[in-house]
């Protein structure tokens, strides 16, 4: 009888601490997003924990995409963080794209995601094409 009790008794302390080790583990992999999280949470442009691990699993930059979503939706261009990771992935120019959206709009310049981001993929800078087209419109008026 002792013996089955000892025996229990290393069984549980052993899955305790495995189960402490996993737990452990997990935590130090989700601390590394918690407080780009906690910014795009803060910024209104909110972001899942999921996605930002989804993101790093896809081999996307997690950061640059939150900043780019936070700026975006700061100046009133709602763009989601799969838009944005979708564009990085097609290995376009992310923060020229979405400089050049926040531009565009600024100016009262009719610019759509998809436009940008054909134009940045064409190789053209979309943002010199939106600050050209700004200063045609200023010499214009």
């Amino acid at each position: 009888m002792l013996t089955h009790t000892l025996a229990a008794n290393n069984v549980f302390w052993a899955v305790v601490i495995v189960a402490g080790v996993v737990c452990l583990i997990v935590f130090a992999f989700l601390q590394q997003f918690f407080g780009l999280w906690l910014q795009a949470l803060l910024s209104n442009a909110p972001v899942s924990l999921l996605e930002l691990v989804g993101m790093r699993l896809r081999k996307a930059d997690p950061r640059m995409i939150v900043l780019c979503r936070i700026r975006a939706v700061k100046a009133g261009v709602p763009l989601t963080s799969h838009q944005l990771e979708l564009h990085y992935h097609a290995g376009g120019n992310l923060p020229r794209v979405v400089d050049a959206l926040v531009t565009a709009q600024t100016a009262g310049i009719e610019l759509t995601w998809e436009e940008a981001c054909a134009i940045d993929l064409s190789g053209h800078d979309v943002l010199e094409d939106v600050r050209s087209a700004t200063d045609f419109k200023a010499q214009t008026v």
